[in-house]
C-alpha cells in the first residue's frame, strides 16, 4: 500500500508515519504549510516543527514534501469558519471545517495526485471497511478519540482515509515515539492547547487584532426583562451557558449567559434552568450513515469532551450541497432538557462507537 501522511511535526503523526514505514508499506511525508498572523508564530505547523517532521522522514528515510495551503487555510479555516462565526454572534469549532476542507479535503486531493492509496493522520479514530460501505468508528483510547471533529467527513472521502493510530492508546503511542526517537517534547506540551493559529494562551488577542472595533464595545449585561445586572466587555468574549466570568457579584444564584441581543449589544443571563434544551435547531448536517433512522434514540454529543445526551435526529427540507457533498437541515430533540448549547458549535451523532455524523448547531 502507498499512504501520504500528513505529518505535522507531533509525536501523533510521526508515529503513525514511522509504524507504517516499518510495516513495510510505502509512505510519503507531507508536511502543510498553514496561514499565521504578521509578525506572530502558531502554536504548531511552524517552522520548528517542519524541521522536527523533516528530521524524522530523514531519518526513516520516507520521501517528504511541503504544501502551501496558507491561502486556502485563511480563507475557508480563519476566515470564514472562525472570524465570521465570532462576527454573526456564535462560537466557532474550526477544527471541524478544517479536516473536511483541509486535511481530507485539499490534502486528500494531494494524495490522489501523487497516486497513494490512503491518505493518514494521527488522528485517534478508525474507518471500517464493510461491503463496500465506509464507517467512521471511535479510536481504542476514549479518553482520545476524535471521531467528533471527523463527522463532517463524507462517506465517499472515507474510502481513502487511514488511521494508524486507531487501535492504540496514547501511552502505546508514546511509548513507541521514546523508542523510535521521535519524541518532540515541546510540542508535546502543547498539545492541550486548540487552535494552532492562535499565537496567545487565549482567543481574546487574536480576535481584538482580526474583529473590526464595533465588536468589543461594552455593553449592558441584562436578566429575561430587560433590567441591567452589569456591563459586559464585548459580546464575542461570551458564550451561550458560560457561568464564570462575568463579573456579576452579589447575587443569591448563579447566573449563566442565555443569550445575546447584537442589535442593542446586550449580554441577556438567566438562571441555569433557562440555559436547558429538548429541541435544536441544526444546519449543514453532513450525514456519514447512509441508512438514518429518524424514529430510534442516537447518542448525541454537544461538545468534544462532554457527555452523550440520548435523542433522536430528523431532516428537515430537501438536501443542498457545498463543494464537499451532501448536506440537510434538521433537528435534534433529546429526551430530557440539556444545558450549554451553544450556536456554532456541533451536535454529534454516534450510533454506539459509531459516528452517524452532525451538524452546526444555530437553535
Amino acid at each position: 500500500m502507498k499512504y501520504l501522511v500528513g505529518m505535522s511535526g507531533g509525536v501523533d503523526s510521526s508515529v503513525a508515519a514511522v509504524k507504517l514505514k516499518k510495516e513495510g508499506h510505502e509512505v510519503i511525508g507531507v508536511h502543510m504549510i498553514l496561514w499565521s498572523e504578521d509578525m506572530h508564530k502558531n502554536k504548531c505547523c511552524n517552522t520548528s516543527d517542519l524541521l522536527f517532521a523533516r528530521q524524522v522522514a530523514d531519518r526513516y528515510e520516507i520521501p517528504f514534501y511541503t504544501m502551501d495551503f496558507r491561502e486556502i487555510f485563511k480563507k475557508r479555516i480563519v476566515e470564514d469558519a472562525y472570524l465570521k462565526v465570532y462576527e454573526e454572534g456564535r462560537t466557532p469549532n474550526p477544527c471541524v471545517s478544517c479536516n473536511r476542507n483541509i486535511r481530507f479535503g485539499a490534502l486528500l486531493e494531494k494524495g490522489v495526485e501523487l497516486g497513494a492509496d490512503k491518505v493518514c493522520t494521527g488522528h485517534y479514530a478508525k474507518v471500517e471497511e464493510q461491503d463496500g460501505l465506509y464507517r467512521l468508528k471511535a479510536g481504542k483510547d476514549t479518553s482520545k478519540d476524535q471521531s467528533y471533529f471527523l463527522h463532517r467527513v463524507t462517506r465517499q472521502k472515507l474510502a481513502r482515509m487511514y488511521f494508524p493510530l486507531g487501535d492504540m492508546t496514547k501511552a502505546e503511542v508514546m511509548k513507541l515515539g521514546v523508542k523510535w526517537g521521535i519524541m518532540n517534547q515541546k510540542r508535546f506540551k502543547r498539545e492541550s492547547q486548540d487552535l494552532c493559529f492562535l499565537p496567545e494562551k487565549t482567543p481574546e488577542p487574536f480576535l481584538k487584532r482580526n474583529l473590526g472595533k464595533e465588536h468589543w464595545k461594552q455593553g449592558d449585561i441584562v436578566g429575561p426583562e430587560g433590567v441591567k445586572l452589569g456591563t459586559h466587555r464585548g459580546l464575542p468574549f461570551y458564550t451561550l451557558g458560560q457561568r464564570k466570568g462575568l463579573d456579576l457579584g452579589g447575587l443569591e444564584e448563579p447566573l449563566y449567559v442565555i443569550g445575546k441581543n447584537e442589535d442593542k449589544n446586550e449580554l441577556v443571563v438567566g438562571l441555569q434552568d433557562q440555559t436547558q434544551l429538548r429541541k435544536v435547531q441544526i444546519k449543514n448536517l453532513n450525514l456519514i450513515a447512509p441508512d438514518l433512522d429518524e424514529s430510534r434514540i442516537y447518542q448525541l454529543k454537544i461538545r468534544y469532551a462532554g457527555k452523550a445526551y440520548a435523542g433522536k435526529l430528523k431532516r428537515k427540507g430537501t438536501s443542498y450541497s457545498d463543494d464537499s457533498g451532501e448536506l440537510w437541515n434538521g433537528e435534534v430533540e433529546f429526551e430530557e432538557p440539556v444545558s450549554g448549547i451553544t450556536p456554532g458549535q456541533f451536535v454529534v451523532i454516534y450510533d454506539g462507537e459509531y459516528c452517524v455524523g452532525g451538524g452546526e448547531i444555530f437553535i
